[in-house]
């Protein structure tokens, strides 16, 4: 799917703060997204990216300032807001239980898909074969892991992608596969905000350092 281009900011974050335990973590944040765009939040640990965005996606409130999707405020059209982004975090949601084909066509279902060919077309490009497709999800490492959530990627008709920390515990062919999704997004008008301690030079890319707005 190629999405259509606005007038406006596909995502906007308005003088947002955020306050925890009575410490200012960041204040007057400004911080916009287009289409077609890929935006890298950069910042040492503990400057509050991971916050930043979860208070984008709206799993937490700010303290102050608003998000904007669209032109609108996120929170008065938050069902259509979050059905069209999707946020691959440090938690991945996997089930221990199943194993990567059954925790990803769960995934899929989201996406309006029930193929499982497409599941292990998008497996295998993340470096998974049948016999690792198979085994219980319990029994994989974390790269694996995070390598069954980023599989999603492949088959995604998402329009906004969060990803904090995509890179962390990839072998360089995962890597890989996964910077040919982002740049087969970003052809589609899709857009991007990453995080990420690893340099992110495969694609025209727009650095938002966070500590410029730490105290």
């Amino acid at each position: 799917m190629v999405f259509p281009l606005p007038n406006d900011f596909l995502l906007e974050a308005d003088d947002v703060s955020y306050v925890r335990d009575d410490m200012i973590i960041f204040e007057d944040v400004k911080l916009s997204l287009s289409e077609g765009e890929i935006v890298h939040i950069t910042g040492p640990n503990g400057c509050g990216k991971t916050t930043l965005i979860k208070i984008l996606t709206t799993i937490i409130t700010p303290t102050r300032g608003a998000v904007y999707y669209k032109g609108r405020s996120a929170s008065d059209v938050r069902y259509q807001y979050l059905s069209d982004l999707l946020y691959i975090g440090h938690k991945t949601g996997i089930k221990s239980s199943l194993n990567a084909e059954e925790n990803l066509l769960w995934m899929a279902a989201a996406d309006g898909i029930e193929d499982n060919r497409i599941v292990l077309d998008a497996l295998s490009m993340m470096g998974f074969d049948s016999g690792l497709c198979h085994r219980p999800c319990g029994q994989l490492s974390a790269g694996q892991l995070q390598r069954v959530a980023l599989s999603r990627l492949v088959f995604t008709e998402k329009h906004i992608w969060f990803l904090d920390e995509p890179m962390a515990a990839l072998d360089s062919v995962s890597i890989k596969a996964v910077n040919q999704c982002i740049a087969s997004h970003l052809e589609r008008n899709g857009a991007v905000l990453i995080t990420s301690h690893q340099p992110i030079d495969f694609h025209p890319v727009r650095k938002f350092e966070l500590t410029n707005w730490c105290l």
